[in-house]
């Protein structure tokens, strides 16, 4: 039973927090012309570029139409190029531009600043180490999920 309540208790604070950073995120007004989630379709492609829009989709959870909305945004902000995959032609190739690096890194750096001002209690390494935990918790999940998505197309395959 306690390990039930600590997972309901970690899984509600997760959702809090999930919900908590939304709205500090909202209160970004320094860059109208491209939302929260197409920012986060940059981070992942300047993560992992060259890539494509279902890698990205996978990375993060959502789904490819959900992506391509953000992808057309982000391609008429001029920070992404799209490039034709030359062992798939109905595939496209997606990088960041300079100036998608550019806003990243500005962005970036603006929400770490108002993080740490959210947190003046909090010392470098208490962020530090709850960074490694959660980092360590979203592998772990992304491995989960992974696993039970393969398991379940296996077992679609077998039926």
């Amino acid at each position: 039973m306690e390990s039930r309540s600590s997972a309901a208790r970690l899984i509600e604070e997760l959702s809090r927090g999930s919900r908590l950073l939304h709205v500090l995120a909202q209160l970004d007004t320094t860059d109208q012309a491209v939302s929260n989630g197409a920012f986060h379709v940059l981070h992942v492609i300047s993560k992992k570029e060259p890539t494509h829009a279902a890698d990205v989709a996978s990375v993060m959870g959502i789904g490819t139409a959900a992506v391509s909305r953000h992808l057309t945004e982000l391609e008429g902000a001029g920070l992404i190029a799209r490039h034709t995959c030359a062992d798939d032609a109905r595939r496209a190739i997606l990088a960041s531009t300079e100036a998608g690096r550019t806003a990243l890194a500005t962005r970036e750096a603006h929400r770490a600043q108002r993080l740490t001002a959210a947190l003046p209690q909090w010392s470098a390494e208490q962020m530090n180490a709850l960074g490694q935990s959660l980092g360590e918790l979203n592998d772990a999940l992304r491995e989960a999920i992974d696993d039970y998505r393969l398991r379940t197309t296996d077992q679609e395959k077998q039926a």
